[in-house]
């Protein structure tokens, strides 16, 4: 089993399997083939969004595929607090069963949980989306808007193993 491996802003987990005393005592170059296996693992992708400084009411939408019925998903957001002003985080389709627990500030590091007996139908959508204001006086850049899960789970509080796909606020 290998270590996560992380390209771009997608994180990925390795692992190999048949390998054997057949290598030990391989002393020049030598070729090996690889198999990729595609996991179907519940993804949730952030929106790269373009926007202008002093721009309102923006959104940045997160989606979810490959949902098995998430009930509860408890991730920490870092984003650069002095540019991006967070006003709002709802719930959207995919996540409408769901309960969501307002943090006491929207600050990096902030966290966001969703909670719910049962989802209402297990769909692959929108789940949630993040609402901000753009600082009047940001600089154009790109910066970068990560969630951290610390736990998903399903309807019967079993581990659900997910892949985040980081996105970004273009201020141009």
């Amino acid at each position: 089993k290998g270590k996560p491996v992380k390209s771009g802003d997608v994180q990925y987990s390795y692992t190999f399997t048949g390998w054997d005393k057949a290598f030990d005592n391989v002393t020049g170059d030598i070729t090996v083939t690889a198999q990729y296996q595609q996991n179907n693992l519940p993804t949730f992708t952030l929106e790269t969004i373009e926007v202008a400084a002093g721009d309102q009411n923006q959104k940045m939408m997160v989606s979810l595929e490959n949902n098995p019925g998430i009930a509860g998903l408890q991730v920490i957001l870092e984003y650069n607090d002095e540019v991006l002003v967070i006003d709002r985080v709802s719930t959207d389709e995919a996540f409408s069963g769901l309960s969501y627990q307002k943090p006491a500030n929207y600050k990096t590091g902030c966290t966001l949980l969703f909670y719910g007996a049962e989802p209402d139908e297990i769909l692959d959508d929108y789940a949630f989306y993040i609402r901000y204001d753009i600082a009047e006086d940001a600089p154009a850049g790109t910066y970068p808007v990560k969630m951290i899960l610390v736990k998903a789970y399903d309807v019967e509080q079993n581990n659900v193993e997910v892949v985040i796909i980081n996105g970004s606020v273009v201020v141009e």
